[in-house]
């Protein structure tokens, strides 16, 4: 591309780190995108440069102030295997919204920001917010109540000793525990 300076130039790209003051905290932040004349050296931000720039910065702020930036919320959906409408069903936003989360165009609210949080942390949250989407089919969890069969008396026998064991001997233990909590076992 032309110098839009000297027009005779051909501009080159670079990219470099900088440092910004931000909520009292230096935030460095690199490969900030910048082109450089090749004749009159001029330094020039073209408009595709600054959106790159701009998304760049907004991702540090974000981070300093505990939210996720956008490689992170590609990393949550991606992990979650969600294509960009089904995320929006899950967090919400809107049909486009991951699209624009994801380069950066808007930011997510602070709740679906949390939602999303949420969901990158805790199994059982992420779970349900996909059935509550309807993205997974829910099966009920059947708990099946242990059952204890009373089977009729056997006898080991010995030359010397006669043993004689009932089933009340060897199953007292959990006899007891199903007297005492009836819903938990089914005695047959």
């Amino acid at each position: 591309m032309k110098c839009l300076i000297c027009e005779v130039g051909t501009l080159a790209v670079f990219k470099r780190a900088e440092t910004m003051r931000y909520k009292n905290r230096d935030l460095r932040i690199v490969d900030l995108c910048f082109s450089v004349c090749s004749e009159c050296q001029a330094e020039l931000v073209m408009p595709a440069q600054v959106k790159s720039n701009q998304v760049r910065i907004a991702d540090a702020q974000r981070t300093v102030d505990g939210l996720l930036s956008t490689p992170e919320i590609v990393q949550i959906r991606q992990t979650m295997r969600l294509n960009r409408s089904q995320a929006s069903k899950v967090f919400g936003g809107g049909p486009n919204a991951f699209s624009k989360y994801e380069r950066g165009e808007i930011h997510p609210s602070l709740a679906v920001n949390k939602l999303m949080q949420l969901a990158r942390n805790v199994p059982e949250a992420r779970q349900n917010l996909l059935e509550n989407a309807g993205l997974v089919s829910v099966k009920p969890q059947r708990f099946e109540k242990p059952r204890i069969s009373v089977q009729p008396a056997w006898s080991v026998d010995c030359p010397a000793f006669e043993f004689r064991f009932s089933p009340d001997d060897l199953y007292r233990p959990l006899l007891l525990a199903a007297e005492a909590k009836p819903s938990c076992y089914e005695i047959h």
